[in-house]
């Protein structure tokens, strides 16, 4: 079956039947649903001091599905069909995650449509800082579109913000950005950027609707280190078609990619096309390397001087030029 688990209910009910009070509890163990596990669940329904109004009180505990888990999700708050006021908390997860937030809104069911807003979002992780929504965002939900103003959290010297709004029958677009981000906040997943000093600052850009999307980012360390991107996909002919530049004078980022090399140093400068496939897009362009150097730890070698221009051309082949 879908669904295993024991599961204990007790509960009373008092009043007119047009203003029944309803008052249970409901408690799981070892509940089980496809590939979802939980060791144990827990809803307390109680009435408030207003008529149509209900406390809620939920958790569930020691969640998992497949190699993740979640040691605690649970609800607390108040409200009604038309309007409600809830704390979130949630522990665990990727890095030990600890969340927790509130969100309060309306629902209109004539219209399908949800209005809210989300506060007090905080969130920190094993090893990374703690994180905390600046300012309350709005959100909007209905069938035919969705919307989010801007959530930004703050962090000691980054701030990651995000807003956008979807509606596939008219236009959409997402932006996201993200400034001053130490690259050794990465050391979780790449031990290597604990070793570098730079802030990466990006921005990211969606707009678009069901059949043409226009993406536009740029990732820079500073004025003198960064790239850009702008690309065109269509959904309808799986086709991406774009622009691609980047140039670099610092170069030991590489090693957040590969440790084959230790302390790469030189600039490099690229500027390349898209077209084609998204599973396999044509890139014509050049890629010049200039003054290189690095350490081959794996051989001992010492390897500079290295001048290298790399002219890509049709049918994935390529030129180079240069000496090493």
């Amino acid at each position: 079956p879908d669904l295993s688990g024991k599961v204990f209910a007790s509960g009373n009910l008092n009043g007119k039947w047009k203003q029944l009070r309803i008052k249970s509890k409901l408690e799981g163990e070892l509940i089980s649903y496809q590939n979802y596990h939980a060791r144990a669940l827990e809803l307390n329904l109680l009435p408030s001091a207003k008529s149509d109004e209900y406390t809620l009180d939920f958790q569930a505990r020691n969640i998992s599905s497949g190699e993740q888990s979640i040691e605690l999700f649970s609800i607390h708050g108040k409200g009604n069909q038309r309007k409600h006021d809830f704390h979130f908390d949630l522990q665990g997860g990727p890095l030990e995650t600890v969340l927790s937030a509130n969100i309060n809104g309306n629902l209109k069911t004539k219209k399908g449509t949800w209005k809210g807003d989300l506060t007090d979002l905080h969130i920190s992780a094993e090893d990374l800082p703690d994180y905390h929504q600046e300012q309350s965002t709005r959100i909007s939900l209905s069938k035919s579109q969705q919307n989010i103003s801007e959530l930004c959290l703050q962090g000691p010297t980054e701030k990651f913000c995000l807003d956008g709004e979807i509606n596939l029958a008219n236009k959409s677009f997402i932006n996201a950005n993200l400034k001053q981000l130490p690259l050794k906040r990465l050391a979780p997943w790449i031990p290597f950027s604990k070793e570098l000093p730079e802030q990466l600052s990006s921005e990211f850009k969606i707009t678009g609707n069901k059949k043409i999307w226009q993406v536009d980012t740029r990732s820079e360390l500073d004025s003198n280190n960064r790239m850009d991107a702008i690309l065109s996909l269509n959904t309808d002919q799986n086709t991406v078609e774009g622009d691609i530049t980047a140039r670099f004078n610092k170069l030991q980022w590489i090693n957040l990619f590969t440790e084959k090399l230790h302390q790469p140093s030189g600039k490099l400068n690229a500027n390349l096309k898209l077209s084609g496939r998204v599973a396999n897009p044509d890139v014509l362009g050049t890629i010049r390397l200039t003054d290189a150097a690095a350490h081959i730890p794996v051989t001992g070698t010492e390897i500079g001087d290295v001048n290298l221009l790399i002219d890509l051309q049709s049918n994935q082949s390529a030129i180079l030029s240069g000496k090493f």
